[in-house]
């Protein structure tokens, strides 16, 4: 074909077109967006890498130096990928660091060791404790989940109270509500692993991991009480319990420092108590239960002076926590009685499950049970002083009055109980 013929056939296309165009639908179907004014081009990007720049391109495409120049660029790498771990273990650490952790450390008080102990060490000794990682990993699904709840608290009339709300009447609260399902089914399963790992840390540990450990210790024990009635407080069929696994943390503190008194409170046995000191709510209370062993007549005259021995010097030490708790304003050493009895104590409770010993822990109950608003403690201190009640002699249940009493009000919490107001309102 000519190139006349050629223009002459383009030139009669276009009239043709032009034509066409000049009808109304045909000038909504040819009419150009104001946004196409120009020509995008789209570029096909590459993340080279050198095993792979030759998948692209052939050998001689590029020059030796260009080669080179595109071959040193590194290829991006996701942080969960240096890391070692998958998006959703990821993003859980991640919270944990930035919401979880900071909350465990306002806890601890105004001691700032403690929070350094808290911030600096929980996450970065992480990556090398798969324990330490699955614990950390556990309370933020826990936390995530506490967040996520609709309703927070559960009322006296069996209904719950909307977080849209705002904060309900506390006097008509009778507690929290409980996690969704399917986040405390991911929750076991994490704290299953952590269990396991644990296990294994402690087998191996060294002078060099001990300091993971420990603290694994400490997130397991947190993860635990979170789990209410699936980890009680103190079993009486000789299982695991919360006790157990907070005085797994006494045990290992010993076998990392190797001292037996790894807390002053064992030397102030002796010690006589002030009297204008602050004292525990309903104090007198527990003097009156030592007292009361001397009406046991199952026991013998030397038993009653042991087992009055014994409680007076666990007293004493329940008093010197309290003082601490008080002063630096924390929830670290009432919270965590059971890291801190004495020998005698503990065997009296855990060996022979004295009864004087069990109403101890009752009123133990009563006190931390103001640390409520802690989302991992919640109510559960609830059904462990009922668990507590089921084993315990009814001429001793006169007793458990202000445990229970105090075990249903939510509308007061630590701050009373370490200020003194709680002490006043039972007065």
């Amino acid at each position: 074909m000519s190139p006349q013929v050629w223009h002459l056939k383009v030139s009669v296309a276009n009239l043709k077109l032009q034509e066409r165009s000049k009808s109304p639908a045909a000038s909504l179907l040819f009419s150009k967006p104001a946004n196409m004014n120009r020509t995008v081009v789209r570029r096909k990007r590459f993340l080279w890498h050198p095993d792979d720049i030759d998948a692209y391109y052939s050998d001689d495409y590029f020059s030796d130096d260009e080669r080179e120049s595109k071959t040193a660029k590194p290829r991006p790498v996701p942080l969960a990928s240096l890391m070692n771990l998958d998006l959703s273990e990821y993003e859980l650490l991640r919270f944990y660091n930035s919401d979880s952790s900071p909350l465990l450390v306002a806890a601890t008080g105004k001691n700032t060791d403690a929070q350094g102990f808290w911030m600096a060490n929980v996450t970065s000794l992480a990556a090398s404790n798969p324990a330490l990682k699955e614990a950390c990993m556990v309370f933020a699904t826990m936390h995530l989940g506490t967040n996520h709840k609709q309703a927070t608290f559960m009322l006296k009339d069996g209904g719950e109270h909307p977080k849209d709300d705002g904060l309900p009447d506390f006097s008509q609260v009778a507690g929290y509500s409980r996690l969704d399902n399917a986040v405390l089914e991911e929750m076991f399963v994490r704290f299953t692993r952590a269990i396991r790992a644990h296990k294994q840390q402690i087998m191996t540990m060294t002078v060099e991991t001990a300091e993971s450990v420990l603290l694994s210790s400490v997130l397991i024990y947190l993860n635990a009480m979170s789990m209410g009635p699936y980890v009680p407080l103190f079993n009486f069929d000789g299982g695991a319990d919360l006790f157990g696994l907070g005085r797994t943390i006494s045990d290992l503190t010993f076998i990392f420092t190797g001292e037996v008194a790894s807390t002053p409170f064992y030397h102030n046995a002796g010690a006589q108590l002030e009297e204008n000191r602050e004292k525990l709510p309903r104090e007198e209370d527990l003097w009156d239960i030592i007292d009361f062993v001397d009406t046991d007549e199952e026991l013998t005259l030397p038993e009653k002076k042991r087992i009055q021995r014994i409680l007076e010097n666990e007293l004493k030490n329940l008093v010197y926590l309290f003082q601490m708790d008080a002063i630096g304003m924390s929830v670290s050493h009432i919270a965590a009685w059971c890291t801190f009895w004495t020998p005698d104590f503990h065997e009296l409770l855990r060996k022979e499950m004295n009864t004087y010993a069990l109403l101890f822990v009752c009123y133990w109950c009563g006190y931390a049970h103001m640390w409520h608003v802690l989302f991992w403690w919640g109510d559960r201190i609830q059904e462990d002083l009922l668990h507590l009640m089921d084993h315990l002699p009814k001429r001793v249940h006169h007793f458990l009055k202000w445990p229970l009493e105090s075990c249903t009000r939510f509308d007061i919490n630590y701050i009373d109980l370490l200020t003194g107001k709680m002490r006043d309102l039972y007065l």
